[in-house]
């Protein structure tokens, strides 16, 4: 009978295996910021404004979901896409949120 042994030893501190990597957070929006910042709409006319959304680390997002209002819907409206129509003369703010 002709048997082979074969012995495995192991000594440690030679493990060059890394541990699992933790997952990384789902991006989530941080930062909203208006383009423009400051406008101004006479009566009967329109200003598109641009949202730019960032996430926790600084990158920007896209297809986020928005909400968008006016302050006074009797100077200013604004609809879900970001278009003011001036309606009268006045003060409005116009702000956006994540739904």
């Amino acid at each position: 009978m002709v048997a082979a042994v074969v012995a495995v030893l192991s000594c440690g501190g030679d493990d060059t295996t890394t541990p699992p990597t933790p997952p990384a957070d789902p991006s989530r929006p941080t930062t909203i910021a208006l383009d423009p910042d400051t406008f101004f709409v006479t009566a009967g006319d329109t200003v598109r404004l641009k949202s730019i959304v960032e996430d926790q680390r600084g990158k920007l997002m896209f297809n986020v979901e928005l909400t968008w209002a006016s302050s006074d819907p009797a100077i200013a409206t604004v609809d879900t896409a970001g278009l003011v129509t001036g309606v009268r003369e006045g003060k409005a703010a116009v702000t956006v949120t994540v739904a």
